[in-house]
């Protein structure tokens, strides 16, 4: 796994092996339809809690993303608080995610919000923690909370973007033949950041997240059938758009 990321050219200088914890996994069982019930062992997930020098190494970054709140146990309350303070006041961009949110994952939520530019949950996860579908009233609830914006992915009918200074916009989903959906909401977070790390308008960033999530669904696996950045753009820009007429 290190080696697969320096491939990549990502920095593994600050990687921590855990004795006596396996790696996380998890399995997925695909079903007809690109749908998909989750089966995770936790791991070293469990255990993990960031050293000082990788909190040092990170809030040096231009965005830190903070993925998985309520499955980081030795993480979650505190510490990612304090992960997440340290961060903007190092005047990093601030994103963050969910992993299956339960109802009892709002307490662990609501105390990031003040330190969170961007919370990016899906809509069946802002269901569960606030009790609604309508993305206006979910997006309006955690930036009533602090969030500076909420991009929320709403699955075949694309997503929803909310900012604290009233700018909102839907993205429809682009057009695609969907075989497997594992992967699409953390590449939608993916693609948002590639934007923000560009210096992108919200709409395209938005856009690019869609694109990115798009191209996962039509392949198996979390990361299928993305090539590049630009092949990604060119997705964005050329693949039709759900519910288009020619």
């Amino acid at each position: 796994m290190l080696n697969a990321m320096a491939r990549e050219g990502i920095d593994i200088s600050v990687m921590e092996r855990m004795a006596g914890a396996p790696t996380s996994a998890t399995i997925l069982p695909i079903r007809p339809d690109g749908s998909r019930p989750v089966l995770h062992a936790r791991g070293a997930s469990a255990r993990w809690k960031i050293s000082p020098e990788a909190q040092k190494a990170a809030c040096g970054s231009k965005v830190l993303h903070l993925g998985g709140v309520g499955s980081l146990l030795a993480m979650d309350g505190e510490p990612t608080v304090a992960l997440l303070r340290d961060a903007k006041a190092a005047g990093c961009i601030t994103t963050v995610d969910l992993i299956q949110a339960r109802a009892e994952t709002l307490q662990l939520v609501e105390p990031l919000m003040p330190y969170t530019d961007f919370f990016m949950p899906s809509i069946d996860e802002t269901h569960a923690l606030v009790g609604t579908d309508d993305p206006v009233a979910c997006a309006q609830y955690f930036i009533g909370k602090g969030a500076g914006a909420c991009a929320i992915s709403l699955g075949e009918h694309g997503s929803f973007v909310m900012t604290r200074d009233g700018r909102q916009f839907t993205v429809p989903a682009f057009d695609v033949k969907v075989r497997d959906t594992s992967g699409c909401g953390d590449s939608y977070t993916g693609g948002f950041i590639a934007g923000l790390v560009r210096d992108w308008d919200l709409l395209d960033c938005a856009r690019l997240a869609t694109a990115t999530a798009a191209t996962v669904a039509t392949g198996l696996g979390s990361g299928a059938n993305l090539v590049s950045f630009e092949e990604t753009v060119k997705a964005m820009n050329t693949l039709p758009v759900r519910g288009a007429r020619g």
